[in-house]
C-alpha cells in the first residue's frame, strides 16, 4: 500500500468518524495505516469459520 492510498483511506475513515487532525497526526495516521491493516487482516481466519467463539474463558478447565 502506498502512502498516498494510506492518506486516501485515513482521511476517509476520519470524515466517516468526524475527526478533525492536526496534519502531524494525519502523517503518523498515513503512516502506520498499513501496518494496523495488516495486522487486522491477519486475524480473519478462514479454517475456524465453522468454529463457534468462546464466550468465556476459565483457565481452571482442563481441557
Amino acid at each position: 500500500m502506498t502512502l498516498d492510498t494510506a492518506a486516501t483511506t485515513v482521511k476517509v475513515l476520519l470524515d466517516a468518524a468526524g475527526l478533525k487532525v492536526s496534519d502531524e497526526e494525519f502523517l503518523r495516521f498515513a503512516t502506520v495505516y498499513p501496518t494496523i491493516r495488516a495486522q487486522a487482516d491477519g486475524l480473519y481466519l478462514p479454517e475456524l469459520e465453522d468454529e463457534d467463539p468462546a464466550l468465556g474463558f476459565d483457565p481452571t478447565v482442563a481441557v
